[in-house]
């Protein structure tokens, strides 16, 4: 995790990002009343156990099976990270050749 340059922006890329991590966002709420969405549901390992893993959902938007569904939306070595879950998916992102981190995205949050 030392590795990471974590920015504030992303020249050039970020409105798209936004955009695309908004779709997301409002495509995960639309099937949040119903089960999951196919293809996230066929990337989730049987049993519902953490992956350790990315796996690529569609072109360019992979999931990271976490202490929540933590999802990176990748362009070249850039990506946009929704939800964040422990952070492990900052060890996992080298091999999918990304090298910086623009956004993270938390959807909700958690009161005790």
């Amino acid at each position: 995790m030392g590795k990471y340059r974590i920015s504030c922006t992303l020249p050039g890329v970020a409105k798209r990002f936004i955009a695309l991590a908004a779709l997301l966002i409002a495509a995960a709420g639309a099937c949040s009343s119903s089960s999951a969405m196919p293809a996230v549901q066929a990337a989730v390992p049987a049993g519902g156990g953490t992956s350790g893993s990315l796996k690529q959902i569609v072109p360019g938007v992979y999931l990271y099976k976490d202490t929540c569904n933590v999802y990176a939306i990748v362009k070249g070595q850039d990506a946009v990270l929704i939800d964040f879950g422990s952070g492990g998916i900052l060890d996992q992102l080298p091999t999918i050749g990304v090298r910086n981190v623009g956004w993270i995205l938390h959807t909700h949050f958690h009161r005790r």
